[in-house]
């Protein structure tokens, strides 16, 4: 039998302790019939009971405590599993830093202080990781009566012996012993399987008409689009239920991210000289030390309750924007120098000699040119599709003529800059663009769609509801479109990253890659105009579209990414920069590329290499 299994003396030692403990149920219940219906005072202290798994599990629920209440959640109770004591001391340590906050002075943990303020208790593990499905029954049943034990049995013997010694005894119990009685008035869970037996407990204080605490299950953060098997369980026993991913479970209600929140205490206000104090004394817990309370997250779960009494200090929230915090460079130099000598050298004087009716003609023209259409007059041709246009050539864009009112309307300017890299790799391992998004995240200074790190960005609504804003530029996953079983290539699958930056950051990173990467790329000397042999009227010449293609040395060029080259898996990849403009028509490439030369970068004949 595996060794870790539960021991059956332990159980059998467990059953005749509750023998003698459950009839005093009875009683308590005959004893407190009247006191069921009392509610709540808001100045009432309100005890919490904390399941502590192992590892997240702690750091989340830990983080949920330490934005409760200290003065108003006093009697804190943690349960821990047995053997597991780095969660114990991880609790521990919470306390001596609350109590160190609220006294100024630097505690240490001791029993008296832990009975005082907190307490931590073990529990055996419903199931070890890697244990017999034969022997996990067992265990469970002991963990179940082990639970029982610390929910129904001890609290009513304590509160049993105090009344018997109330008449007795003139001193007042301590803080802590006064509510023995109640097991909690709060049961924080997040998992893991533990915690199944400690809400059937649960169920037998209500099953005998005993307070039973408010139970409260939060879904761990690293469950995204499934549940785990104990919230599985328990979603239907629990009395709030609560998710930290909106896709995690559609049904269920989702605060936000524990990874964001940081609520703001009630009991810290900031002095004059601007330190931060609590309670008249200096704040030296580091987790309290936050002036700024975000949305509501699920720290604030507590607010569900009918207990919970917000706090008058509590400050909306408000959107914050990190702007721009210069002049960008190439917009100042555009503006200046480049504006009045683009419309004087782009000046085209045919394009104004037409009239109205005569543009309006030659665009007619223009956009039914090879368009064929079926006789509307048979009755076969109904509801048919377009006809395809004659010839096998795309349509050409229209070009718009210059305005005679406003001059700088069709100035050529940057409207967006689109870079583009692809990875062989990612076909067989998605994983492989996760560096890549970082490199991209990195020379670009945007942030992904769907990243937490921007609200903006986030998609589906998450978080603030609404598209994302795309005009704020974004980092996003390129899909094939087509399939090729050649290259084991699906429809769908990521091949590869796509930054698009509008015009202002659009700027900022052509100043980067003019001012430091490309006077240090080894063997440039410049961007290859187009052959003379190139018809004027291709769409590459009409398009408006410049494309720049820089190869896998020029990723490490970059000051964002060479600081800390070496932490990238991915040491470099090929990439292309499509600068668009909004010029189309005829020599529309040709002022978007003598815009990009004012700009700085360089062109090359090919006849001069």
């Amino acid at each position: 039998m595996n060794s870790r299994a539960p021991n059956v003396r332990t159980i059998a030692l467990i059953i005749p302790s509750l023998r003698k403990r459950l009839p005093l149920v009875g009683a308590y219940y005959q004893q407190n019939k009247k006191e069921r219906g009392h509610k709540r005072n808001a100045n009432e202290t309100i005890k919490v009971a904390v399941f502590l798994g192992s590892g997240g599990h702690t750091a989340e629920m830990l983080t949920l405590v330490s934005s409760l209440d200290p003065d108003r959640y006093r009697q804190r109770v943690y349960y821990v599993s047995d053997g597991d004591q780095l969660s114990a001391n991880k609790a521990r340590q919470l306390e001596t830093r609350l109590v160190s906050a609220r006294t100024g002075q630097i505690q240490q943990t001791t029993s008296a202080t832990e009975s005082a303020h907190f307490q931590v208790k073990e529990l055996p593990r419903a199931r070890r990781v890697h244990q017999s499905f034969a022997t996990t029954p067992l265990s469970a049943a002991r963990s179940f009566l082990v639970c029982l034990d610390h929910v129904v049995t001890r609290p009513l013997s304590a509160t049993w012996h105090r009344r018997s010694t109330r008449s007795t005894s003139t001193n007042a119990t301590s803080s802590y012993t006064q509510k023995d009685d109640v097991f909690a008035d709060l049961l924080l869970l997040n998992g893991p399987g533990t915690c199944v037996p400690l809400v059937l407990a649960v169920y037998v204080r209500k099953f005998f008409g005993l307070h039973a605490p408010h139970i409260m299950y939060i879904e761990s953060f690293a469950r995204v689009q499934s549940l785990s098997l104990s919230a599985k369980l328990l979603k239907g026993l629990v009395d709030t239920f609560v998710v930290q991913w909106p896709e995690a479970s559609k049904d269920a209600e989702c605060r936000g991210w524990l990874r964001e929140a940081r609520q703001t205490n009630p009991h810290i206000r900031r002095a004059e000289d601007g330190k931060l104090i609590l309670n008249g004394t200096p704040a030296l817990m580091r987790a309290e030390l936050c002036n700024v309370q975000p949305r509501r997250t699920i720290l604030q779960l507590v607010g569900m309750l009918p207990h919970y009494v917000e706090p008058r200090t509590a400050t909306p929230q408000r959107p914050l924007t990190i702007g721009p915090t210069g002049l960008s460079r190439l917009q100042e130099h555009y503006n200046s120098v480049l504006a009045p000598d683009l419309l004087y050298m782009t000046y085209d004087a045919g394009l104004e000699t037409a009239t109205e009716e005569e543009r309006a003609a030659e665009a007619h023209k223009a956009a039914t040119k090879g368009v064929r259409e079926w006789d509307t007059t048979s009755p076969y041709t109904q509801n048919r599709p377009n006809r395809p246009p004659r010839g096998n050539r795309q349509p050409q864009p229209l070009s718009k003529p210059i305005s005679s009112t406003d001059p700088l309307r069709d100035l050529v300017r940057l409207e967006k800059v689109v870079i583009t890299a692809f990875h062989k790799a990612a076909i067989g391992n998605k994983n492989a663009l996760v560096p890549l998004v970082a490199q991209f995240r990195a020379i670009t200074g945007v942030s992904p769609l769907g990243s937490l790190s921007d609200p903006a960005m986030l998609v589906g609504g998450r978080g603030g509801g609404g598209p994302p804003d795309l005009t704020r530029g974004h980092i996003e996953v390129v899909k094939a479109r087509v399939g090729a079983a050649s290259f084991k290539l699906r429809p769908g699958m990521p091949v590869g990253v796509k930054a698009t930056l509008p015009g202002p950051l659009g700027l900022d990173f052509l100043d980067v890659l003019v001012t430091f990467v490309l006077p240090r790329l080894r063997g440039f000397q410049g961007f290859l105009l187009p052959p003379s042999s190139q018809p004027p009227a291709s769409p590459a010449a009409m398009s408006g579209v410049v494309s720049l293609g820089m190869g896998p040395d020029a990723m490490a060029l970059f000051p964002q990414t060479e600081v800390n080259w070496d932490q990238y898996p991915l040491r470099g990849l090929g990439f292309q920069i499509d600068c668009i403009t909004n010029q189309r028509g005829k020599h529309a490439t040709e002022r978007a590329r003598t815009l990009l030369s004012g700009l700085g970068l360089p062109f090359v004949r090919r006849a001069a290499l």
